[in-house]
C-alpha cells in the first residue's frame, strides 16, 4: 500500500511525534511505501532521515500562495498513493482540491488532536474543520473528547489513540549520573511537567503549587522540562518569589532519561485557551511506571483515571495540585502502586504496536473496493 502524509510542519510537538511514530510503526511491518510531504522546512525530528521515506518540502513563498495546490496535486499523480493522510490544519486545506481530481485514492483527516472545552462555529479550529470534514473519507482524532468537540460526523469518525515505542525506555543513561548533574539528591521526591512554554499551558498553576510546597517540603523538587517564549516570564516569576525547588531543564530530544528521574508526571493546561488531546508526555511518565497529575478536561479525562493511576485536578488550583504532590510524598506505598496502574494501561492503550495495527486496520477499511467498484471489474 502507498500512503501520503501530510505535514504542516516537522518540528517538536505531539502531532508530529505521533505521526512519525506511525511511520515507524508501518515500516516495521512491511509492505507500505511512504511519502512525507512537509508545507514548513526543516525537521527537528532527526531520526526521520534515516527511515526508508520519501521526503517533499513544499515551500510558500508568501502567506497565501496558490501555487501550493498545483505542487501537491503534481506529487500526488506522480506518486499514485492509495491513501492521502493529512496531519494539519493547512495540509488539510491544501489537499481540498485534489479530493476532486484524484479519485484513486482514500482521503483520512487528522487535524483533530486537542479537545476545547467550547468550540463554537466563529472558532477557527471549528471552521476548518466544518470546512473539511465533508470532503474526506475518514476523520480521526486522538481522543473521544476531540471528536465531540469538534462535532465531527460521527458515522466517519475514529478514535485512535497516541501510541509510544517501548523501546524508547530501555537503555537509558544512569540515574545516578544525571542526578549529580542537576544537583539533585537520591532521596528527594521529583515531580516534572514536560510542556512547551506557551499560553495554552498552564505554568503559573504549577509554580504557585511549588511556592506553597516549598513552606512545607524541602525534599521535594520540580522540573519544568521544555522551551517556547514564556519560558523567561516563567523563570523571572520564579526568581522573584524565590523558589529554590524549581528547576529549569530547556528542551530535552532525549526526554525520556530525565522521565526516569521523576516520582510523579504534571501536566497543568490552561482551559480558557486549549483543551488537551491525548498527552504524550503524561503517556510517557505511564509508560515509566510514574503516577501522573492532569488538569481535567478534554483527552486527560481519557488518560488518568482518578485515584487509580493518578489525579484529575480543577483548572487553575495551586492549592489542589500542592495537595495531591504532598500527599503522593506522603504516601510513597500508594503513589508506587499508582505508578503500577498506569504502566498496566499504557501496555494495554498506548503502544506503538496498538496505535498501527489500529491504523493499518482503518487503511485497510477504506482502501477495500467498495461494492460498485467490484461490480464493475464483473
Amino acid at each position: 500500500m502507498k500512503i501520503l502524509f501530510l505535514a504542516d510542519e516537522i518540528r517538536v510537538g505531539g502531532t508530529q511525534r505521533r505521526m512519525i511514530e506511525l511511520i515507524k510503526g508501518l515500516l516495521a511491518v512491511g509492505g507500505y511505501e511512504i511519502t512525507l510531504v512537509s508545507f514548513t522546512p526543516g525537521v527537528e525530528y532527526l531520526y526521520l532521515l534515516d527511515m526508508p521515506v520519501q521526503l517533499i518540502e513544499i515551500k510558500r513563498f508568501v502567506k497565501k500562495d496558490f501555487t501550493i495546490f498545483s505542487k501537491l496535486y503534481k506529487v500526488i499523480r506522480n506518486f499514485k498513493p492509495d491513501i492521502i493522510h493529512s496531519w494539519g490544519s493547512m495540509s488539510s486545506l491544501y489537499v481540498l482540491p485534489s479530493l476532486m481530481f484524484y479519485r484513486e485514492a482514500k482521503f483520512i483527516n487528522g487535524i483533530i488532536a486537542n479537545a476545547p472545552e467550547k468550540l463554537s462555529v466563529r472558532d477557527k479550529q471549528y471552521l476548518l474543520g466544518y470546512l473539511t470534514f465533508p470532503f474526506f473519507d475518514a476523520i480521526v482524532s486522538n481522543s473521544l473528547a476531540g471528536i465531540k468537540s469538534y462535532n465531527a460526523p460521527i458515522k466517519k469518525s475514529y478514535c485512535i489513540y497516541n501510541g509510544m515505542d517501548f523501546n524508547r525506555f530501555m537503555n537509558l543513561k544512569s540515574k545516578q549520573l544525571l542526578l549529580d548533574s542537576l544537583g539533585l539528591k537520591g532521596d528527594e521526591f521529583i515531580v516534572g511537567m514536560v510542556a512547551v512554554f506557551e499560553e495554552r499551558k498552564d505554568y503559573k498553576t504549577i509554580i504557585k503549587a511549588a511556592l506553597k510546597i516549598q513552606k512545607q517540603q524541602d525534599k521535594i523538587k520540580i522540573l519544568l522540562i521544555g522551551d517556547g517564549k514564556l519560558k523567561k516570564p516563567m523563570e523571572e516569576l520564579v526568581e522573584g518569589l524565590k523558589l529554590k525547588n524549581i528547576l529549569f531543564l530547556g528542551h530535552l530530544p532525549d526526554v525520556e532519561n530525565y522521565i526516569q528521574l521523576l516520582n510523579a508526571g504534571v501536566l497543568t493546561t490552561n482551559h480558557t485557551m486549549h483543551g488537551e488531546g491525548i498527552s504524550n508526555a503524561l503517556i510517557e511518565c505511564m509508560a515509566m511506571g510514574k503516577p501522573i497529575i492532569g488538569t481535567a478536561g478534554g483527552g486527560t479525562n481519557e488518560l488518568i483515571s482518578n485515584g487509580h493511576n493518578g489525579y484529575l485536578i480543577q483548572p487553575n488550583d495551586p492549592d489542589q495540585l500542592a495537595e495531591k504532590i504532598l500527599y503522593l510524598f506522603d504516601h510513597k506505598t500508594l503513589s508506587e502502586q499508582m505508578g503500577k496502574n498506569g504502566l498496566k494501561m499504557a501496555i494495554e492503550k498506548f503502544t506503538l504496536n496498538r496505535m498501527t495495527k489500529d491504523f493499518i486496520a482503518l487503511y485497510n477499511e477504506k482502501n477495500r473496493p467498495s461494492e460498485n467498484s467490484l461490480n464493475k471489474t464483473r
